[in-house]
């Protein structure tokens, strides 16, 4: 597919923030997005971003590493602290020139969802726009009773690289009930070492299968041990729980099929 091809290429409409200091690159990414249909709006650092995503409800944030007055990992940690007793967690993309082996280890654990490296073709980034657009659109077509949406795994792990899938889909579900024993007992013994290993080890294999509410929750647990923010982390945990039985109903269906 060429540039332009993907250009006049459109999908799911999604409400961006582009935090980005560079006005290049703004108008660059702004061009882009609008023409695949995409609301965009810029803040030109972290600090001015954080008030953007408190006045605001956004669908994704592209969140640039280096800025002044405030960089991209402290924004994005500080978002995440303030949707800890939220039902709704954005979705944060890092986006940096630099490319260091630990780099993308460093954003996940900051709280970001995925990672890209300048520079980048037109058609990379829409890749990735269109991929985190599909998942978003799984949330908001399967609306349940009383306004409360349920993910549609099944459709995710369409989406998900097949032979990824089918590598992993049989050990991931015959180990996952030792998994979550090994957290649950941890959890009793106030082992939170363990605990939060357990909860990043489920984030990294729920991210492989494109389950996002599973691998969600797993990513919050993670993040809240790490702030020591412990109050709602065993109703948290079993939310992961009842978010993983229902996954695991359609990786076994998948695995069948």
């Amino acid at each position: 597919m060429t540039d332009q091809q993907v250009m006049k290429e459109s999908g799911t409409s999604m409400s961006v923030l582009l935090v980005e200091d560079n006005p290049i690159n703004q108008q660059l990414a702004v061009a882009m997005l609008t023409e695949w249909k995409h609301r965009v709006e810029v803040a030109v650092d972290g600090e001015q971003a954080l008030q953007m995503h408190k006045n605001g409800k956004y669908d994704l944030i592209l969140m640039d590493l280096q800025m002044p007055v405030m960089d991209g990992t402290e924004a994005t940690k500080k978002i995440r602290e303030r949707e800890v007793n939220s039902p709704y967690c954005v979705t944060i993309i890092a986006m940096t020139a630099n490319s260091p082996s630990n780099n993308k280890e460093k954003c996940l654990s900051a709280g970001m969802d995925d990672y890209f490296a300048k520079p980048f073709t037109v058609e990379q980034f829409h890749a990735l726009i269109k991929k985190h657009a599909k998942l978003r659109d799984n949330v908001t077509r399967n609306e349940a009773n009383g306004g409360v949406a349920k993910f549609n795994y099944a459709a995710a792990l369409r989406q998900a690289d097949p032979i990824i899938v089918s590598m992993i889909a049989k050990p991931f579900l015959d180990d996952l009930p030792e998994q979550l024993l090994t957290m649950r007992r941890s959890w009793e013994k106030h082992d939170l070492e363990v605990f939060q290993r357990g909860a990043h080890n489920l984030s990294g294999l729920l991210g492989s299968f494109h389950a996002e509410p599973a691998r969600h929750i797993a990513a919050e647990i993670e993040r809240n041990v790490r702030s020591h923010q412990l109050e709602n982390l065993f109703s948290l945990f079993q939310k992961l729980e009842n978010e993983i039985d229902l996954f695991s109903l359609h990786l076994r269906s998948y695995e069948i099929s």
